[in-house]
């Protein structure tokens, strides 16, 4: 480019005034500003000696400033085509969030293309409590059941314990109220934390239990024991009566728990006198004088004892007294008693017509 000024001069700057092209010797500085010899001088521009037409050499100051203008509407522009642009992606931004991820303020006014045709009312707000919790928990967990484990007075924070259908509760999850998204947020979803249970020991209430596992309701007792409470014998039986069962019970270390090793019912020694062979010859020989009998032999008895035939004798070699006893409840009473001619041979044809018997002296 040449200088505005002299035809064929190579340009070295432009003037900061008026924008035109000044070479070496028509450049001057004001200040730290670079201007032609015109603008220096406060002077209209005399025709510059160029081959070109006047009217192109006046036109340039305000070409200049033309390009300036357009230069300012164009960014003005741009900024505007910006900031609508923005304006449209951040509206489509905004609709594309899910509605419990939006400020309350906007949500709380559904635009008028989601209204059905009817003009159906809007459902209320969601509220902390239980269908807004199974509400929550279905959707993180689909598949699971759930049952509330613990919750705050006003709803606001709630634990669940869930599982599949049917299974025991594996997951803890723990709930807390959004009032801005009006929904739940999940503060925990993790497996359940379990105390470990204690390992069984041998003793007396673990005893009773193993004992009283086939008869609830039942009482038990604990009449023996090792000294390490390895073996156990427990009696067992209705709250209103006798205990009726004994029950031998070994520790198995291999399963921490008693096995029942021994069952039988318990038999008591009756109360009071009972019929037996030792009372009828008692009462047999209570009927002897002041000598007494030397020999006495049951000579027959019933099943149970309450009927005896005794012979008795006061020497030792014969039998001379025939005494009938019967069991009248609380001991033996004499219904009978007859002499044997011992010289005739009475006692031995009685003795041997009753088949014997066993003595006693």
């Amino acid at each position: 480019m040449d200088c505005a000024y002299h035809a064929g001069v190579p340009a070295v700057g432009y003037c900061s005034g008026c924008g035109r092209a000044v070479c070496q010797a028509c450049q001057s500085t004001q200040g730290n500003r670079s201007v032609c010899p015109v603008c220096a001088a406060g002077a209209t521009a005399p025709q510059p000696v160029t081959p070109s037409p006047a009217p192109a050499a006046s036109a340039g100051g305000s070409g200049a400033k033309g390009l300036l203008y357009g230069g300012l509407g164009c960014c003005a522009g741009v900024l505007v085509i910006g900031l609508v642009v923005g304006l449209w992606f951040g509206y489509r931004w905004y609709r594309s969030r899910p509605p419990q991820a939006r400020p309350a303020v906007v949500a709380s006014s559904p635009p008028a293309a989601q209204k059905t045709a009817d003009s159906t009312p809007a459902p209320p707000a969601a509220q902390p409590g239980q269908p807004a919790a199974d509400a929550a928990v279905r959707a993180l967990h689909p598949s699971y059941g759930g049952q509330l484990k613990w919750r705050s007075d006003d709803w606001r924070r709630v634990k669940l314990w869930m599982g599949p259908e049917g299974k025991e509760p594996t997951t803890e999850v723990v709930l807390q109220w959004n009032d801005q998204t009006r929904a739940y947020e999940v503060e925990r979803d993790a497996p359940i934390q379990r105390p470990k249970k204690a390992t069984p020991k041998p003793g007396e209430a673990a005893a009773k239990t193993a004992a009283l596992a086939k008869h609830q309701g039942w009482v038990a007792r604990v009449v023996y024991h090792s000294r390490d409470w390895q073996r156990v014998k427990v009696w067992i039986g209705p709250p209103e009566s006798e205990f009726n069962f004994e029950l031998v019970l070994q520790w198995d270390g291999r399963r921490n728990r008693y096995v029942v090793e021994r069952s039988s019912a318990i038999e008591y020694e009756p109360e009071g006198p009972q019929p037996s062979r030792d009372g009828a010859i008692a009462a047999a020989r209570s009927t002897a004088g002041p000598d007494g009998y030397v020999i006495a032999e049951v000579d027959a008895h019933n099943e149970d004892w309450t009927w005896v035939s005794v012979l008795l004798g006061g020497e030792a070699s014969e039998f001379d007294t025939h005494v009938v006893v019967q069991w009248t409840g609380d001991g033996y009473e004499v219904v009978e008693m007859e002499a044997l001619n011992t010289g005739s041979g009475d006692a031995a044809a009685w003795e041997e017509s009753h088949g014997g018997g066993e003595g006693e002296g």
